[in-house]
């Protein structure tokens, strides 16, 4: 049902975010209960859509956290 349910599969964490998203966007539209044609679909849970929300801005934080890695490696002028 649901093309981008695995992104929590994906060990990248950028991509995973970026499927999360998509996933978001197609699990919205099941709750509005319409689909990008305009057709009736079954409506999903709304608090489904408010735990992907949530899990969503934890990633994000966690991809545009400077990483301490990245840090070591600036090179100083």
């Amino acid at each position: 049902m649901w093309e981008f349910a695995n992104w929590r599969s994906n060990d990248d964490p950028t991509e995973r975010l970026r499927q999360l998203r998509l996933h978001i966007a197609e699990v919205s539209q099941h709750v509005l209960g319409t689909s990008t044609r305009g057709l009736s679909v079954t409506p999903a849970d709304p608090q489904y859509l408010a735990r992907l929300e949530a899990s969503e801005d934890q990633l994000r934080k966690e991809v545009t956290r400077p990483s301490i890695a990245r840090n070591k490696l600036r090179i100083r002028d």
